[in-house]
């Protein structure tokens, strides 16, 4: 089993004392990058230079980023500055489409490219996000590596086999959200619930493909009680089975058990974003985690 890289996937609106705070927790244990917010380029910049300010080795990465949200001129633009930020170490990551008709691909695929070539020139591997096969598929052609965004080990595996006959296929990660202790569950569900129920949130079109594979009427269960305002009874309608087959969540031999079930479906690396509680603050749960992934680590050589 390869080792796996690590990335840590800051939250939406962190303070930059919280960014710098766990960007140094994130370099202690060891892990390869940190991703600043899942909005837009113009949202992370600010953040990606506090923390090129900060750090000196550790990669620094923007995303997920609409596909359509940026013109060549304002991504070269962008480009530019993330590069003069941190040469050498920045990431951006595209969320690509999760409908792709037949007639809209050829656009679609087109601005991708174009996209990937100006990435690349800037000397960043492009990456993107996807969310089932044939959106992997077609993004395969263009990019260095591929984000699943919640996606289970069934999921990852079904979009690893898809990519094997490509004779050189992109990197797979898988990022997830992360709570430890006896707590997480329930700390996680609300996030699992706003997943499944509102179209935009980061991993949505990922979370309704398994639930509708695997979960019979869990959307429609809820989808109705977000839609009634009733956000407490959404969370209690998310199964424990659901959770766990879709974010990292338990104790250290649970976690590193996750860490190689996915390593094994073809993941290189896996990103996640800690979720703390009362009991166990953001920090400790990033040590955690590192603690579980090189005990895999340990476990594979």
């Amino acid at each position: 089993m390869p080792t796996l890289r690590r990335a840590l996937i800051l939250p939406h609106g962190a303070t930059p004392s919280d960014d710098i705070a766990l960007t140094a927790e994130a370099i202690t244990r060891g892990f390869d990058a940190v991703w600043v917010g899942e909005r837009t380029t113009a949202t992370a910049t600010p953040r990606l230079a506090a923390l090129a300010a900060t750090t000196a080795t550790i990669g620094l990465g923007a995303g997920l980023v609409p596909l359509n949200s940026r013109s060549v001129d304002h991504l070269e633009e962008t480009l530019s500055t993330l590069s003069l930020l941190a040469p050498g170490r920045v990431g951006l990551a595209f969320a690509l489409p999760t409908t792709l008709a037949g007639s809209a691909r050829p656009s679609w695929s087109g601005h991708l490219a174009e996209l990937s070539t100006l990435v690349r020139r800037a000397g960043i591997p492009p990456t993107a996000a996807v969310a089932e096969v044939s959106t992997a598929t077609l993004a395969a052609e263009h990019v260095d590596r591929l984000v699943l965004r919640g996606a289970s080990v069934a999921l990852t595996a079904e979009i690893t086999a898809a990519l094997a006959r490509r004779e050189a296929p992109p990197q797979i990660e898988v990022w997830l959200d992360l709570a430890v202790g006896q707590g997480a569950l329930d700390t996680l569900r609300p996030v699992v619930a706003e997943r499944l129920a509102v179209p935009g949130v980061a991993g949505h079109a990922t979370a309704l493909l398994i639930a509708r594979r695997d979960y019979a009427g869990l959307q429609a269960d809820v989808e109705s009680a977000y839609a009634r305002g009733d956000l407490a009874e959404a969370t209690r309608n998310v199964p424990d089975a659901f959770v766990e087959a879709t974010c990292f969540t338990g104790g250290s031999e649970a976690l590193t058990g996750r860490v190689r079930a996915y390593a094994q479906a073809g993941a290189a690396g896996v990103g996640v974003l800690a979720h703390g509680d009362e009991v166990h603050p953001p920090t400790s749960v990033i040590a955690a985690f590192a603690a579980a992934h090189d005990a895999a680590d340990t476990d594979a050589a």
